[in-house]
């Protein structure tokens, strides 16, 4: 029986500075990313939260966070002709990447605090509506919304003088569960090929 040895760290050098390795290590890291990030935004316009702004001010409370009563995109207070997914999607695909970095590829992809960035609310300075869905929105005690008030900047609610309570508001785990979600696809491969 003949015994023989190797040298792997000889080899491995090899195959990193072989071309069709690393051409071929690149596109397995594509497909792999074109997939995750298929899946991310299949998630993103299939949740909840998403289908209730994306329908606007005259949209029923789909997501449970107001307790059935109005809606998101009224109570975020978005002015009536905002498109605030078709906003948020944009500046996710723009952030989305891939480039080789020879045997690797260097991914980018969004985070919460870049996306804070893409989801401003007018009348909160500073603050986020990606971020208020996940922690909690102040006010919503004086929350007020019915068909009589198309003047307001929504065209179906407005924030009253008092609290009136008329529900509570539960924060929702949004857009943190999607991007952990693509980061362990990444990570592990598991996406479906469909």
């Amino acid at each position: 029986m003949a015994n023989g040895s190797a040298d792997y760290d000889s080899i491995y050098k090899l195959l990193l500075r072989n071309r069709a390795v690393e051409e071929a290590a690149f596109l397995r890291s594509k497909l792999l990313y074109t997939q995750a990030k298929k899946q991310f935004f299949s998630e993103f316009y299939s949740h909840p939260v998403t289908i209730e702004i994306q329908n606007g001010p005259d949209a029923s409370n789909s997501s449970g966070t107001l307790g059935g009563y109005g809606n998101l995109f009224s109570f975020l207070g978005f002015e009536s002709s905002r498109k605030p997914i078709d906003e948020i999607s944009s500046a996710m695909e723009k952030i989305f990447s891939i480039n080789r970095a020879g045997l690797f590829a260097k991914i980018n992809y969004p985070d919460m605090e870049e996306l804070k960035k893409h989801s401003p609310l007018a009348w909160a300075f500073g603050g986020s509506w990606i971020s208020g869905i996940e922690k909690g929105i102040p006010n919503f005690a004086k929350y007020l919304y019915g068909p009589g008030f198309r003047n307001s900047r929504s065209s179906s609610a407005i924030e009253a003088k008092y609290n009136i309570n008329l529900a509570t508001f539960t924060p929702t785990v949004y857009m943190s569960k999607m991007i952990k979600n693509f980061e362990e696809n990444m990570k592990n491969g598991n996406v479906s090929t469909t």
